[in-house]
């Protein structure tokens, strides 16, 4: 693909603070585990490139008071990648509200409904690996019958696992996973 068209492919990287979201991204980016990173206060937007598809990667700060700045993010994205540390189960109840309201905001028809990437996320850790059956159960995917999902547990420590998940997002990107 020519990197210098303007055919972009919108995703809108959201979830509570310290989910692990800008990690994710610079690990997808960087090829390996980026573990250093400094809590996102703005919308970070960046590309991130495969051979056949040019990705914007809006990147959103998960803290309470920056949530207003979510819907620039995902306002006419085509796919959102919500991202859930499964390590933290008292914030379950927390995510899956945001999680459905942005849902919501995204079906009202002022956006093209965008596919979902829903990322069980820091299955490195022995919390995580405990709450995941219970993750979900809470979120219960299945009941958004109207809403193209799919899920993934992740770590930006299991690098063969992302390289599955960037096979599937370029996939979607080009319209032959959905």
């Amino acid at each position: 693909m020519d990197t210098n068209t303007e055919e972009k492919y919108k995703m809108f990287v959201f979830g509570l603070e310290e989910a692990g979201k800008t990690a994710l991204i610079s690990t997808f980016q960087e090829n390996k585990t980026v573990k250093d990173t400094e809590p996102t206060l703005n919308l970070l937007v960046s590309k991130y490139f495969t051979d056949n598809v040019k990705f914007m990667v809006w990147d959103a700060p998960g803290q309470v008071n920056c949530r207003n700045t979510w819907e620039k993010g995902f306002s006419y994205a085509d796919l959102l990648v919500f991202v859930l540390d499964v390590s933290e189960k008292q914030k379950f109840e927390e995510a899956k509200e945001e999680f459905k309201r942005v849902l919501e905001e995204t079906k009202k028809g002022v956006y093209d409904t965008p596919k979902i990437v829903f990322c069980f996320h820091k299955m490195d850790l022995d919390e995580a690996k405990e709450n995941l059956e219970e993750a979900k159960e809470f979120f219960n995917l299945k009941q958004y019958k109207s809403r193209k999902i799919v899920w993934f547990e992740t770590s930006i420590y299991h690098l063969d696992k992302l390289k599955e998940l960037k096979k599937i997002l370029e996939e979607i990107a080009m319209g032959i996973y959905f």
